[in-house]
């Protein structure tokens, strides 16, 4: 048997099951991955959906369950097939070699590399079925695909019940994985539309709206409204755990479909707070989205992210910039110290850092010219592998003029200077060359509690700054465009560059029913809004939210004890 595709086998029927993570990985912890074993594992999976789909009595899932079986008993003997065939050339030792490598959970600390040998592995292990057991191969996947038929027939039958519904999308999922495991692509696009259908059933907006927001109607039929909160986010992490591992890209967060919960108000199944995840699993193990650091303690400020959904930031008192992947790991990606002449760092100095496009990363930091004791602003550009490229002095800016420095990137290449309060903009080119000074249209307002500030420049260079309660849109021209109010106060302000919509997160905690939540409000064009809440068990003072052009964003917020955790999306 070939184990890395024994283990797709275990992980996918796991999740049926609400095991979220690899089933065979879980009960093979000795790492002795034997053919035996695995085999062993499917068929005590296999009985157990039996027996969960005995207790449904339907007939529809019966049939799936039927032919999904017998695609199974298919496979593996395509599998023993070519392990004979292996035996007969003497290679066995290194097959099993390679199963034991690829039948381990994915943890947050595995490497990128070790995903990829695991995409690799599988296309090899299916490769060596279509070059010696193509009918059994063929055989296998036409029972997948009528256990797909099957299991869809139920899904799409309005007259049964939530669970029964779940578990045929289960089915649904389950058979389109084993079908298409020479084209794990195809495999979740597929998943990622059955998540749609499910999400988008009135039946699970409401389930997951009670659980959350509690009221009279949570204190009923809890056992099975629990159960099928975990069916729905074991489901969600499985799906997402498959696409990082098999699909050779990252999983894409911000498109994932949302439960919907009744108007224009959701939820984002990768984005619940982990600690809200185990409250619900209880004691239960389960394996987490990958796209989350639970723990960061690292003094960083100034966040931004690049193309590769690496989060960048400030380290070190300014001196530093540092790369944070999603395995939680950092490193070092440039130094922040001019070659320029008598300059030493401003320790009180005000410092900005910002990304391009092109990953082409700026950082504006005040210095002390020795010889005449001013401060100057400094422009440090450097490459996507943190090469120096260029700095400039900056001398159109004043230091005692500017308590803060914000910069953003237009879609020109065009850098956009800000000094704080001021409703001046210095607009340079790519080189960090002044070439004229934008003055942005007033607004009339008696707020001045909180500092007026660049946050972002939308897909039409339109430029986003920031006040207190307000979100003020200006034209490329600088003539006020709109005004959004968010009554909470904003915590951050970022575009999502697929939907041109604005998205901003309040700065304090929402009231979802009875729970603490974060919401990211997001506003189309003709200001239609759609309402993100994230469930937390705990208050955060500090909220950081960016995006980067090409599609990739993260959250970053701290509690009280300077720990951090982080969403990437």
């Amino acid at each position: 048997m070939l184990s890395v595709i024994a283990s797709i086998i275990s992980s996918a029927l796991g999740l049926v099951l609400n095991k979220a993570r690899t089933t065979a990985a879980d009960k093979l912890k000795d790492g002795d991955t034997t053919d035996e074993k695995l085999r062993d594992v499917i068929n005590e999976d296999l009985n157990d959906i039996k027996a969960k789909i005995d207790a449904l009595s339907r007939k529809d899932l019966l049939a799936s369950y039927c032919f999904l079986k017998e695609g199974v008993v298919s496979l593996n003997l395509a599998l023993d097939e070519v392990k004979d065939e292996q035996t007969s050339k003497d290679d066995t030792n290194g097959d099993q070699n390679g199963g034991s490598q690829t039948t381990v959970a994915t943890t947050r600390n595995e490497s990128e590399s070790g995903v990829l040998n695991e995409t690799i592995a599988l296309s090899h292990a299916i490769q060596k079925l279509n070059d010696t057991s193509n009918t059994r191969l063929v055989s296998a996947k036409e029972r997948f695909k009528a256990a797909l038929e099957e299991a869809t027939r139920a899904f799409c039958n309005e007259a049964l019940s939530l669970p029964d519904r779940i578990m045929a999308l289960k089915l649904r999922v389950v058979s389109k994985i084993l079908e298409c495991l020479q084209d794990t692509k195809a495999a979740a696009a597929g998943c990622m539309l059955f998540l749609e259908e499910l999400h988008d059933l009135p039946a699970i907006g409401e389930t997951f709206s009670t659980y959350f927001k509690g009221g009279i109607k949570s204190r009923l039929y809890k056992d099975s409204r629990l159960e099928n909160v975990k069916s729905v986010l074991s489901l969600n992490f499985a799906i997402s755990e498959f696409i990082a591992r098999f699909s050779g890209e990252i999983p894409k967060v911000r498109n994932w479909p949302r439960i919907h919960l009744s108007t224009r108000e959701t939820i984002h199944p990768l984005l619940l707070d982990v600690d809200v995840v185990k409250e619900i699993f209880d004691k239960e193990e389960f394996q987490p989205p990958e796209n989350q650091i639970t723990s960061c303690r690292k003094c960083f400020c100034n966040f931004c992210i690049n193309s590769k959904g690496q989060l960048l930031a400030l380290s070190d008192y300014g001196t530093r910039v540092r790369v944070l992947n999603r395995s939680g790991e950092t490193k070092k990606f440039c130094r922040i110290i001019p070659t320029t002449a008598n300059l030493k760092p401003d320790e009180n100095g005000t410092m900005a850092l910002v990304i391009d496009r092109d990953d082409k990363v700026f950082v504006i930091k005040t210095f002390k010219d020795r010889t005449s004791g001013k401060y100057v602003f400094v422009l440090l550009v450097f490459d996507s592998n943190g090469n120096r490229q260029y700095e400039r002095v900056l001398h159109f800016l004043e230091r005692d003029t500017a308590k803060r420095i914000n910069c953003v990137i237009d879609n020109d290449g065009g850098i956009i200077i800000h000094l704080s309060d001021a409703f001046d903009l210095y607009v340079c080119d790519n080189n960090g060359n002044l070439k004229s000074t934008l003055s942005l249209e007033k607004y009339s307002s008696g707020d001045t509690r909180h500092f007026f500030r660049c946050a972002s420049v939308t897909n039409q260079n339109e430029i986003v700054m920031r006040k207190g309660e307000k979100v003020f849109v200006y034209t490329k021209e600088g003539k006020l465009k709109r005004t959004i109010i968010v009554k909470k106060g904003i915590g951050a302000v970022t575009v999502n560059y697929a939907t041109s919509n604005l998205e901003i997160m309040e700065h304090d905690e929402s009231s979802f029913g009875t729970r603490r939540s974060f919401c990211i409000r997001s506003y189309s064009e003709n200001d239609e809004v759609e309402c993100l809440y994230l469930p937390t068990n705990e208050e955060y003072w500090s909220k950081h939210y960016c995006s980067h052009p090409t599609g990739p964003a993260a959250l970053v917020y701290s509690n009280k004890m300077y720990e951090r955790k982080i969403i990437f999306l």
